[in-house]
């Protein structure tokens, strides 16, 4: 399935941008390249703050932590509750 999607797309850019493409397994590889890759590169701009990959990387983390701290492990559910904002 990933090669017909692959082809759907080409159709929407040039062949060069097109060959820079890279396919991710899934979502967490992906975001680990683009943390380790733009690590000093702004991703997100909230209410006029601007974060980079390397510090959503170090606050994805510190989050991580605390909910390990707190007794989760994999394959536990967590839920959210929060405003639309980074902070």
């Amino acid at each position: 399935m990933l090669g017909k999607t692959r082809e759907y797309f080409a159709q929407f850019t040039d062949p060069e941008t097109f060959s820079k493409l890279v396919e991710y397994k899934d979502v967490i590889a992906m975001w680990n390249h683009c943390a380790k890759e733009y690590k000093n590169d702004v991703a997100i701009v909230d209410n006029g703050n601007s974060y980079t990959f390397g510090k959503i990387d170090e606050d994805i983390a510190d989050f991580r932590t605390v909910l390990k701290n707190n007794g989760l492990k994999k394959g536990d559910f967590v839920g959210l509750f929060a405003k639309n904002s980074y902070d």
